[in-house]
């Protein structure tokens, strides 16, 4: 009869744990991207809100392997292994980026619009180079994906559910524009190819 009574307690705290579970936790649907996406952005800028500082990107392109599937049970969906950023720096000062490592682009919660959900982009490590200047940034950054258009808005200022952030760090010079452990806010609208559909699978 205890042995019983252990059991019903088990599945009781089994089912209670998955009632308790956020409704995102799920899994995610991803259709139409053929196994590898290219993003293009012409208005990439990095601000610091501390100094007001503003550092731009003429071009920024993306791309990485993500493959259609109506099995990906965690928010980690697709990479982004190659990248190419063009005339980027401040306004008075041209910057080499580089950057380092594979980034994961994540698949983070629904929105109120079926069409549109939550997305992330973390691993992020950029090293900023120019004239009496050189930071690295690291961390992540919040977005929206859209199916309606395969829109990809980044946007470190907008909502956040998953709580990235993107800061700097090793900052030589920079004529205390940029601080260590200082703020980097990100937006950009990137444009997909090809655009796909992804849907939370509840």
């Amino acid at each position: 009869m205890f042995k019983r009574l252990l059991t019903l307690a088990a599945g009781v705290a089994a089912a209670v744990a998955l009632t308790a579970s956020p409704a995102y936790a799920a899994g995610w649907t991803v259709s139409g991207a053929g196994g590898w996406v290219t993003y293009g952005s012409s208005d990439l800028t990095w601000t610091v809100p501390a100094s007001g500082a503003r550092f731009t990107c003429a071009y920024h392109e993306m791309s990485g392997p993500m493959d259609d599937t109506t099995s990906h049970p965690g928010p980690d969906i697709g990479s982004i292994t190659d990248q190419t950023l063009t005339n980027c720096g401040l306004p008075f000062s041209s910057f080499a980026v580089t950057v380092v490592g594979q980034w994961r682009y994540n698949a983070v919660a629904p929105t109120a619009d079926p069409d549109v959900n939550h997305v992330s982009i973390t691993g992020v490590h950029l090293i900023l180079s120019g004239l009496g200047c050189t930071a690295t940034i690291i961390g992540g950054v919040p977005g929206r994906y859209d199916n309606t258009d395969g829109t990809l808005s980044l946007d470190s200022a907008g909502s956040n559910p998953d709580g990235v952030g993107l800061t700097f760090s090793n900052v030589q010079g920079c004529l205390g524009l940029i601080q260590n452990g200082g703020v980097a806010n990100w937006t950009a609208r990137y444009a997909t190819d090809p655009p796909y559909t992804l849907t939370h699978t509840p």
